[in-house]
């Protein structure tokens, strides 16, 4: 019989259902079965591994391994916002205990083609994910940690998402179940308290999705403890995409690209501080490194150019590659952007850009030619330009 309770009116279903603290008998079963819950990054962290420095020109990037530098950062950067990189002992039965009943319920979740899965958060946001469900949970503690679950119905969404990509042209792809929580945990740039085959648990970082400031900041009433998204106008989006650049060129540096970076993918936290996040997206090993960092920067140019255009009728895309080009300050990506990533598109390519890459970003053809020649004049334009 279903006893599961159901949110009352006002109340958020994200988070009712929480799992009862088990009994002693339970909590040593449980404490055997979670074998090592507390941060992978703190792990990894303690592993005294020398990495190499970041490639550079056309060299290959260095297959990512998990290191010492990777975890201290996010270590780091959690600190920074009070973010938690262990679970409390007393804490991780019940996760354990929550991780069981949200499988258990989600497990023949399928994908949800058309509108998504909402996202959980704690203000009125509108954004969704498509091969994940998530969860909030509150501990007994008073910590809360964000859940990710990949249900294995959504393989059908990551196998269809990665064949648009690569109709489209484009050389990265979503992981598949095998190694999505790997590379999730290798890739996070927030810490990971823990992680199964198909289950990943980060601290919960009270936020807004940057996809609902820029598409329905007129329309949310509730943002939750970041009330600063209230008021969010042209200039205010701006100061937003030049955060989102700096914590982008933060990546390459580190000898990493990103592969996905849409605005769906970047938060903001209630003091501001940008964080981009669902990291299950990679570049192939054949990829060039300078390759992988000018895709990277291409797919920002379209989700800014596209989301300006739709939300605020913004098609001045050569102000917004300006302001971009100068956060990011590596004229070499920007210049091999322009010279081999900007051409026009194939027959199959057109017609997947209007089945796939034209929703996502918001660009018709028409507009998206439009960037890609503005984006070739101002790379032309760059220092250090061949003639």
């Amino acid at each position: 019989m279903n006893t599961e309770k159901r949110a009352s009116p006002g109340e958020n279903p994200d988070l009712v259902n929480q799992p009862k603290v088990p009994d002693q008998a339970e909590l040593s079963v449980r404490s055997a079965m979670v074998e090592d819950v507390s941060s992978a990054t703190e792990r990894l962290a303690l592993r005294q591994v020398e990495r190499a420095e970041g490639p550079a020109g056309n060299e290959k990037v260095p297959k990512e391994e998990p290191d010492s530098n990777t975890a201290v950062a996010a270590i780091a950067a959690a600190k920074e916002t009070d973010l938690a990189t262990t679970i409390p002992e007393s804490d991780r039965p019940v996760l354990l205990d929550a991780i069981v009943q949200f499988r258990g319920r989600e497990f023949l979740h399928l994908p949800n083609v058309f509108h998504g899965n909402k996202t959980a958060v704690e203000y009125g946001g509108e954004v969704v994910n498509w091969s994940t469900v998530t969860r909030i949970v509150q501990l007994p503690s008073g910590q809360k940690v964000f859940v990710v679950y990949r249900p294995p119905f959504t393989q059908i969404h990551v196998w269809g998402d990665n064949f648009n990509k690569r109709r489209c042209g484009m050389k990265m792809q979503k992981a598949y179940l095998s190694t999505w929580a790997e590379t999730f945990k290798k890739r996070s740039n927030i810490p990971v308290l823990h992680t199964e085959r198909d289950m990943v648990v980060l601290p919960f970082v009270p936020n807004v999705n940057l996809s609902d400031v820029f598409f329905h900041n007129n329309e949310i009433d509730d943002w939750g403890e970041c009330e600063w998204a209230r008021d969010v106008d042209l200039e205010k989006k701006f100061e937003l995409m030049r955060k989102i650049v700096r914590a982008l060129k933060e990546i390459h540096d580190s000898g990493r690209s990103w592969g996905d970076l849409l605005l769906d993918n970047t938060i903001a936290d209630k003091d501001q501080n940008v964080h981009i996040v669902d990291p299950e997206t990679t570049f192939g090993d054949d990829v060039p490194f300078i390759e992988q960092k000018a895709s990277d920067l291409k797919l920002t140019l379209m989700t800014f150019c596209g989301a300006l255009l739709k939300a605020d009728g913004f098609d001045d895309f050569g102000t917004i590659i300006d302001a971009v080009e100068n956060e990011y300050g590596d004229n070499e990506v920007f210049r091999y952007l322009g010279e081999h990533l900007c051409g026009d598109l194939n027959f199959i390519q057109r017609i997947f850009h209007a089945i796939y890459n034209k929703e996502r970003f918001h660009l018709a053809y028409a507009n998206y030619m439009k960037l890609m020649r503005a984006i070739k004049d101002s790379s032309v334009q760059s220092p250090g330009a061949s003639a």
